[in-house]
């Protein structure tokens, strides 16, 4: 799979100031460059964007994805539905809370984050999950994501951001695991591949001690691991401690 990604905005890390982070990065005419030449190729462009202009300016210029997202106005929701400049007709937006949340829950001891981008960051969390509750309300197709490697973000600890999702979004786990497996796969045109149990696709299966459609969490022990076809019983997953115990102290 190959895709293109731009930083339509700036966003915490980069913000000097209260309310600039999210701040335009790229001109329309910019990304509308840039998608042109990556939809020639058959790429696919996907946009960090973490403020309401920005996504404007990003799905005006025609970017596949909005990574992270903001709260929407009319404008916005239609171009999700029907972006004439995508590659496929339309935009998908994919969560992230999973960078955010901690910054924002977590005592500034344990964040190392100054005020200023402790306040840019909750401006961020609260845009994110109210545009995430927009998409699902008007049908925008919604995919999942974590944002690895963010401070507090690891790669095995995919299933908070499910859990993220169930909480704060209000969404049923059922429908966060449909974004994470084949919602994620159709936005990015690998759903012939993989993204649910069918004969002819990759052989990707967790097998859990546990429903997650009752409780989410149990995602985060799976009893093995099949990746295509190849059979991991009882998987050892290397964990960071230091992580791990801030993340169960966050209490919102």
């Amino acid at each position: 799979m190959d895709l293109i990604k731009i930083c339509v905005t700036g966003g915490v890390s980069d913000a000097r100031k209260v309310g600039d982070a999210g701040k335009l990065k790229m001109t329309q005419d910019e990304v509308t460059a840039i998608c042109e030449e990556a939809h020639k190729l058959g790429f696919l462009v996907a946009a960090h964007t973490e403020s309401m202009e920005g996504v404007r300016t990003a799905l005006r210029g025609g970017v596949d994805t909005i990574e992270h997202g903001s709260e929407f106005d009319d404008e916005i929701i239609r171009l999700f539905q029907n972006n004439p400049k995508s590659l496929r007709g339309y935009s998908a937006l994919i969560t992230t809370i999973s960078p955010a949340l901690p910054l924002y829950a977590l005592p500034p001891a344990v964040t190392k984050l100054s005020e200023v981008s402790m306040q840019n960051d909750k401006i961020i969390l609260e845009g994110m999950i109210k545009g995430a509750k927009q998409a699902y309300e008007n049908g925008i197709p919604v995919g999942l994501g974590t944002d690895s490697s963010c401070p507090f973000v690891t790669q095995y600890d995919t299933w908070r951001e499910l859990e993220y999702v169930v909480k704060y979004i209000s969404v049923p786990p059922e429908q966060a695991i449909y974004n994470a497996t084949i919602g994620n796969a159709k936005i990015l045109g690998i759903e012939q591949e993989t993204g649910t149990v069918e004969e002819g696709k990759y052989a990707d299966l967790l097998l859990l001690n546990g429903n997650p459609l009752e409780t989410i969490r149990v995602l985060s022990q799976p009893d093995a691991v099949i990746a295509k076809g190849h059979f991991i019983s009882h998987p050892k997953i290397k964990k960071m401690p230091v992580i791990e115990e801030a993340l169960e102290k966050i209490t919102l």
